[in-house]
């Protein structure tokens, strides 16, 4: 996803990419050091840090709209979490990584509509 970014020659794209990449490495160094306890939280502070990012950069574009979207969904989804102590975290994970699957596809998705928008003006791309 990185690389598809990076050929794409945005930086609203770029931009995107390296922050679901440091989500990702985030997410994961959580997972293994918080466990279930304090896990909800620091999971949320780090959706809304991500929700404001994106907020701030879709002032200027329509691109990180729907991610803007996703992780207000996801803060929302962990307040219900939080509220009705849900402690089967199997699901928990496995809804949030489908949710998190699906932002990579939009950014890569719109990195290869952007490559090939740019071929056909006749933009060179360098693989």
């Amino acid at each position: 996803m990185i690389a598809l970014a990076q050929l794409s020659r945005s930086r609203l794209i770029l931009a995107a990419a390296l922050m679901l990449a440091l989500d990702w490495f985030f997410s994961m160094g959580w997972w293994w050091t918080a466990a279930a306890d304090g896990q909800v939280w620091g999971i949320a502070v780090k959706d809304a840090f991500l929700a404001a990012f994106f907020w701030v950069l879709s002032r200027r574009r329509w691109f990180p709209v729907p991610l803007f979207y996703a992780h207000a969904i996801l803060l929302f989804y962990y307040v219900v979490v939080s509220a009705f102590g849900f402690k089967i975290w199997f699901w928990i994970s496995a809804s949030v990584n489908r949710l998190f699957d699906l932002e990579l596809l939009y950014v890569a998705g719109c990195a290869v509509h952007r490559i090939r928008a740019m071929r056909r003006r006749g933009e060179r791309v360098r693989w």
